[in-house]
Parts: C-alpha cells; structure tokens; sequence
C-alpha cells in the first residue's frame, strides 16, 4: 500500500466516525512528526549526541596535553 492510500485509508476511516477531514489530516502530520521518536529513534539519536560529546572531549583533552608537551619540551631546549 502506498503511503498516499493509506493516508486515504485513514481517513475515510475517521470519517465513517464522524471526525472532520481537516482534524485527520492534522493527526496524521503530528503522528508522522513524531514517527522518529518511536521504536528507540529518541534513544538512538540522544546515544549518538552523547557518543559524539565524549569523542569531540576527547579529542580537546588530546589536542591540549599535546600542545601542553611540546610547550613544555620547546621551553627546556630553549
């Protein structure tokens, strides 16, 4: 089933329950929204985002002792 004819398909429901077409489309969009959120979307996105912190601390606590060690190898030389 294509997602327009299902669209169709819900629609046509809710009208057989009285509710206004305008009020389905409406439910539809904000069900569609939030679609990312269910089966672990919300969980994965929040996993990847933290992931992501914790390598880009990483490289920052890296890059400074590297540049915090040849400072202090350059100032002995010198």
């Amino acid at each position: 089933m294509h997602s327009s004819q299902l669209a169709k398909a819900v629609i046509d429901a809710a009208k057989k329950s009285g509710i206004k077409e305008a009020e389905s489309i409406c439910e539809i969009k904000k069900w569609l929204k939030n679609a990312s959120d269910r089966e672990g979307g919300r969980l994965k996105r929040m996993k990847n985002k933290m992931d992501k912190e914790w390598k880009d601390e990483a490289t920052r606590r890296q890059l400074y002792f590297m540049n915090f060690d040849s400072s202090s190898t350059s100032d002995d030389s010198g």
